[in-house]
């Protein structure tokens, strides 16, 4: 390929100075650097870095989504997800986001880690402050109820536990006593999550396991309720969302919702 003469010892101008040029370390305010360049002082905006904004509620995300609908030049999305709301602030190059970050309860996290594993079977103590403390369980008449329980062994014949039908052998017999006042299933009402705003209890219904053999007593949440839980918690914050961010009457100031990530 011939490159013209004169096009040539530009290029070769242009890489002597761009040799030679030198950024200087000069204090400012950040938004401008420094550069040597052929024994000249020279001036370089610097662009600001993509916003990645953190807001601490769902209404501070709604607010800064409203501002986008009168800005011209952004083009905002939502994108619920079960552990964060992010809002971009221009989806043709998804630099700019708020983000609200969602933090599960530590009740539903307790009731999540109990569905997904073998629950550890407790003893009535631990297994009342399971229902008090960790779960915040306030009904005082179903706590009462487990309180009263009592577990008596003797030697005997083969019995069997009202509660669960649960044969326990020729060798022991178990009589529990108030067992005919416990529940089959106990629904626990607990917010998914502990975030302000997010803290609206949903009820997850549970099976009790009573083990007489060996005084212990299992709380599993039935298949599919923590799950369930989650979903409705979503469907909520979506559905606030879609409601604060409405279709405006000129489309280019409508702000979507789409549930899922956007990609970084």
């Amino acid at each position: 390929m011939n490159v013209p003469k004169e096009t040539l010892e530009l290029i070769q101008e242009t890489a002597q100075k761009a040799q030679k040029a030198q950024l200087l370390d000069i204090r400012g305010d950040g938004r401008t650097a420094y550069v040597q360049l052929d024994g000249k002082l020279q001036m370089v905006p610097i662009e600001p870095a993509p916003r990645n904004h953190l807001v601490c509620s769902l209404a501070d995300l709604l607010a800064f989504a409203e501002r986008c609908r009168d800005d011209d030049t952004a083009d905002p999305v939502v994108w619920p997800a079960n552990d964060e709301v992010v809002l971009i602030i221009n989806d043709a190059d998804r630099r700019d986001r708020v983000t609200f970050s969602l933090e599960q309860s530590e009740p539903f996290e307790a009731l999540w880690t109990l569905r997904k594993s073998r629950p550890t079977p407790l003893d009535l103590r631990s297994f009342i402050r399971l229902l008090r403390i960790t779960l915040g369980l306030d009904n005082q008449r179903v706590v009462d109820q487990f309180r009263k329980l009592e577990w008596k062994l003797q030697d005997g014949t083969s019995a069997e536990v009202q509660h669960t039908k649960e044969s326990m052998g020729k060798a022991i017999m178990a009589e529990v006593q108030g067992v005919d006042d416990l529940p089959d299933e106990l629904v626990v009402q607990v917010p998914v999550y502990r975030d302000a705003g997010e803290r609206t209890p949903i009820d997850i219904a549970c099976a009790i396991e009573i083990d007489a053999r060996n005084q212990t007593l299992e709380l599993m949440p039935l298949p599919g309720e923590v799950e369930r839980a989650l979903q409705l918690a979503q469907a909520d914050i979506q559905g606030r969302l879609m409601s604060a961010l409405p279709p405006a009457e000129n489309e280019a100031s409508d702000v979507p919702v789409y549930y899922g990530s956007p990609v970084k």
